[in-house]
């Protein structure tokens, strides 16, 4: 676990990742992968005819989506990501050969990245291995299953295909608080680990915010600073689950990083809510209506985060005669 957390720290994890369109067409999707790459989780890229293949896309399937919105999109992906648009890649795309010839660019992008950073793609190349580790942090000893082949779904005749491979087990339940990795190098693995450990005990506020006093001293670490933030998030959203009042962290957090108050952030996800519920209720109505939305009206729908607007776009679609009458009101 030490040097899992060691390799990302020191950056030997990152992996390399092209993405093409139908990755950056769903926007949740988009938005996740991008968010991985901001943790440095991943090195992304992509080539100008990838960005044009999923916004060409969406423009035919979503006419409510407007283009400038999609150009800014580009602008701040290549401005958060100076390194990741790919080109020169063109002249390899008639070396190489997949079954969809529309999907030569991308593995052509793909090898010019590799090659450019001095590395070769061997003709017999295979991923390397995954090791699955399982990190369990229960109330109980972990009892599942740890042979990879047990959570397969079992069909007849498959056995012999699946993988016998074993997950490394890491119950954080079967160790004392004493005995949770620590290292000097890596300052937020102890932080992530005793988050996950305590947080169905009573005690955890009060522990967890003990270690966060004694992690002050090197506070100025991004790594460490993204570790607080996100310890804060965990423990402020599973305040109600678990019957705790985290407000007694707040104020030892802030004085590290920056982060919402447990009120505004609970205000912020009932706003959120309401916003996600009134989007429903729109589509319900339509759908009562006209049996059938199609799909660029309920991604405009639920794209919408002014719940005035939204309840006006109710009393839209219960009045509307015709789905177009109502798309015409939803621009």
């Amino acid at each position: 676990m030490k040097w899992l957390a060691k390799t990302k720290r020191w950056g030997y994890t990152m992996s390399k990742a092209v993405l093409d369109a139908c990755v950056l067409y769903p926007a949740q999707l988009r938005n996740f992968l991008l968010r991985l790459a901001e943790v440095n989780l991943i090195d992304p890229f992509w080539s100008d005819e990838i960005q044009d293949e999923w916004t060409r896309n969406l423009l035919k399937n979503c006419p409510n989506v407007k283009q400038e919105k999609l150009e800014r999109t580009h602008r701040k992906m290549n401005s958060r990501f100076p390194n990741s648009l790919v080109r020169g890649y063109e002249t390899l795309i008639p070396t190489l050969q997949l079954p969809d010839p529309k999907d030569w660019h991308v593995l052509a992008a793909a090898v010019h990245v590799e090659e450019a950073r001095g590395g070769h793609v061997p003709a017999d190349y295979r991923l390397p291995p995954v090791i699955a580790i399982i990190l369990h942090h229960g109330e109980s000893q972990f009892t599942g299953k740890t042979e990879l082949s047990e959570l397969f779904v079992q069909l007849p005749e498959i056995e012999k295909y699946l993988p016998k491979l074993q997950a490394v087990l890491f119950d954080l339940s079967a160790i004392t608080d004493e005995d949770v990795p620590e290292d000097p190098e890596v300052p937020e693995l102890k932080l992530v680990l005793m988050a996950l450990k305590i947080v169905f005990r009573k005690d955890a506020n009060t522990t967890i915010k003990a270690i966060i006093e004694e992690l002050e001293s090197a506070s100025a670490d991004p790594l460490l600073l993204d570790a607080v933030r996100m310890v804060w998030y965990y423990f402020a959203t599973s305040a109600k689950h678990m019957e705790h009042d985290y407000n007694v962290l707040y104020e030892t957090i802030n004085n590290i990083v920056e982060v919402e108050s447990m009120s505004t952030m609970i205000e912020r996800a009932k706003a959120e809510t309401v916003v996600e519920e009134r989007a429903k209720m729109v589509l319900k109505a339509l759908r009562r209506k006209f049996k059938t939305v199609p799909v660029e009206i309920e991604e405009a729908v639920l794209a919408m985060s002014d719940p005035v607007a939204l309840e006006s776009l109710l009393e839209q679609a219960i009045d509307s005669e015709t789905l177009d009458e109502f798309a015409t009101a939803l621009e």
